[in-house]
């Protein structure tokens, strides 16, 4: 078997860094759940509009994830940055993580859990799973632009 090139490692270190932070992120959204679960809080009425804004605002927070990973990965590509892809992944991450915080703010301010939230956080969670392909690409000479590269 080969040694990896200075290239190749750096894109292996990148890559394992992030899966460290999406595993955190991951123990981080079942906490959050479990917090739900574990503090008993009184379902209260006429909080109606602050579950549509909480739906909604974590709603964004998913969509908005993927558009600006999206962007920021395009412009690590069109720039050659290997730092932009990481910045685009932890972005995203924290976006996702959001949409389960207004799950929980919704949980204590109403005493309903938004399970809709923290099942749009994992999976959207799940879809930023780190892909090496995306730093080999950027860190290679004279790199496509194409992300669609298999893993390796």
């Amino acid at each position: 078997m080969m040694n990896p090139t200075p290239r190749q490692a750096t894109a292996g270190a990148r890559q394992r860094g992030l899966l460290i932070i999406w595993l955190a992120q991951f123990i981080s959204l079942g906490i959050l759940f479990a917090l739900t679960k574990l503090i008993d809080v009184p379902v209260s009425a006429g909080n109606d509009n602050l579950r549509w804004l909480m739906g909604i605002c974590g709603g964004a927070t998913f969509a908005l994830s993927f558009m600006l990973k999206h962007i920021l990965v395009g412009r690590a590509f069109e720039q050659g940055r290997p730092d932009y892809i990481t910045t685009a992944y932890v972005l995203a991450f924290a976006l996702c993580e959001a949409a389960a915080v207004c799950a929980v703010v919704n949980y204590f301010v109403s005493g309903l859990t938004m399970y809709l939230l923290f099942i749009l956080a994992a999976v959207g969670l799940l879809f930023h799973f780190p892909r090496r392909a995306h730093f080999e690409a950027v860190l290679t000479d004279g790199a496509s632009s194409d992300i669609k590269s298999s893993l390796r």
